[in-house]
């Protein structure tokens, strides 16, 4: 087993702990702080595996989820990840982000953290609890800082070896407006459930249901501004 290696290119993002490939995922579709956290990053990744136990990660990339960098002025973003398994079914993962990004007026400095706990607990339950927290600098004069957060707990049960159920209950917090385009303050509680039908183990049919409530009229029903929504999502994928 290699202790040291170094990967260069496009990179599968290290926050977060669900990927952009849904299959993979406990649920249909992506949590609130997944969908506002990179997919991926540009740049070069290091990585240190002392042991089974622990891995050690460094980056150097373009950006926030971005293939070039914006402008040639713009330092080069830093990431860390630390991740430790105590065992095959428990795995404690802290993730870190640092650059400048554009706040609407100009380029300044974003500290972003992700933190979450997936753990099998046997063969019928796996929960994983995560935790998003950043802040951004609203100029560069005032060292005054805009925040956003967002919690979120799943849990899937297993009926059988052909059906999967999961809930999820989430909340996040954006009040100015940061990561979130809305036209108010973001302060959104979410709830999904969802069911999955494996016909074997390359194949899932899966139906989730959704349900956000905001404390502002956030949504659009009807061409009018409502403070809640809710949607039936349906996907068959494969993987090869």
């Amino acid at each position: 087993q290699k202790k040291h290696s170094v990967e260069v290119g496009i990179l599968q993002s290290h926050i977060g702990f669900e990927t952009a490939v849904s299959h993979t995922n406990l649920t249909l579709t992506r949590s609130l702080l997944a969908e506002n956290s990179p997919y991926f990053m540009t740049g070069i990744k290091y990585n240190y595996k002392p042991s089974d136990k622990w891995c050690f990660s460094g980056f150097v990339t373009n950006g926030w989820q971005r293939i070039q960098k914006p402008e040639k002025d713009v330092p080069p973003a830093f990431g860390t990840q630390i991740s430790y398994k105590s065992s095959s079914n428990s795995v404690v993962n802290w993730s870190t982000f640092i650059g400048k990004e554009f706040n609407g007026m100009d380029y300044t400095m974003r500290y972003f953290n992700n933190l979450y706990w997936d753990k099998t607990w046997n063969s019928k339950w796996r929960t994983i609890a995560g935790f998003d927290y950043g802040l951004q600098e609203n100029d560069e004069l005032s060292a005054k800082y805009s925040t956003w957060f967002s919690p979120v707990l799943i849990m899937q049960y297993s009926i059988n070896s052909k059906w999967q159920t999961a809930f999820r209950t989430e909340y996040f917090q954006d009040k100015e407006n940061v990561i979130m385009a809305a036209n108010d303050e973001f302060k959104t509680l979410g709830f999904s459930i969802n069911l999955d039908y494996l016909p074997n183990s390359k194949v899932k049919f899966r139906t989730e249901a959704r349900y956000f409530d905001s404390a502002k009229q956030l949504f659009l029903k009807n061409e009018n501004n409502v403070d809640n929504d809710f949607f039936i999502t349906s996907s068959l994928s494969f993987e090869f």
